[in-house]
């Protein structure tokens, strides 16, 4: 004869199992909105080089720098004041800006989709923002379930399974199960982490004492002495 859960026990879990859903839900959209973010930051940078400072200095010195070469004569007609020449040109370029954003079609289209990126990403930003509320607000049910301590998808997913497995009777078994086990766990991590780093100062000695005798040895060679 199968065991079956009590009606109680059934009603725990699907709370439960509700509130770990929404949590799930919750930390998407917390992962989603700071990837976005990231992207955003992203795009903002590159758009910034490209429009402002250095990256347009760097546009102009190197398309004059590239047609300077275009014609062979011009760097050996000039010689030495070549570089000079591009600079100044660059500088000139630069502060009057006649034909930037203008000069390559290809150019004006990335910034231009570099421009309707961020607006997306704005656009979407403030989506993922009014979801996350939405989200945190879901996610607080858990609270009215269990104590903040054990509010989070771990702890909830393991008082599922000690209900589920019978390996407690109630949720308040299951708190006190999930207790023992973490400290069990947290005791053996404490062993092992003691027992390596145990391990890692004998190493260490071992090599200490090697490197004195080694440098004992050396020095006894230099001088010539002997055992």
């Amino acid at each position: 004869m199968l065991i079956e859960l009590s009606e109680e026990n059934k009603k725990i879990i699907g709370q439960l199992e509700t509130a770990v859903e929404k949590l799930n839900v919750y930390y998407q959209k917390t992962n989603e909105l700071e990837k976005l973010l990231q992207f955003k930051a992203a795009c903002q940078k590159k758009y910034n080089f490209f429009t402002k400072g250095w990256g347009k200095f760097i546009f102009y010195l190197i398309c004059v720098y590239l047609l300077g070469n275009v014609f062979g004569f011009v760097p050996s007609l000039l010689g030495k004041l070549f570089l000079p020449a591009v600079l100044i040109i660059t500088i000139v370029l630069y502060v009057k800006d006649p034909i930037y954003k203008k000069l390559l079609k290809y150019y004006n289209k990335n910034l231009e989709r570099l421009q309707e990126q961020i607006k997306k990403a704005d656009a979407k930003f403030e989506r993922l923002k009014n979801e996350l509320i939405t989200a945190k607000e879901e996610a607080n049910y858990i609270y009215t379930l269990l104590p903040e301590k054990y509010a989070n998808t771990y702890a909830a997913n393991k008082l599922i399974e000690y209900l589920k497995t019978f390996r407690a009777d109630s949720l308040k078994e299951a708190i006190k199960l999930y207790e023992t086990e973490e400290s069990e766990k947290n005791a053996e991590a404490a062993r092992n982490k003691a027992a390596k780093d145990a391990t890692a100062k004998k190493a260490l000695a071992g090599v200490a004492v090697f490197s004195v005798f080694a440098i004992f040895k050396m020095m006894d060679m230099a001088t010539g002495r002997r055992y």
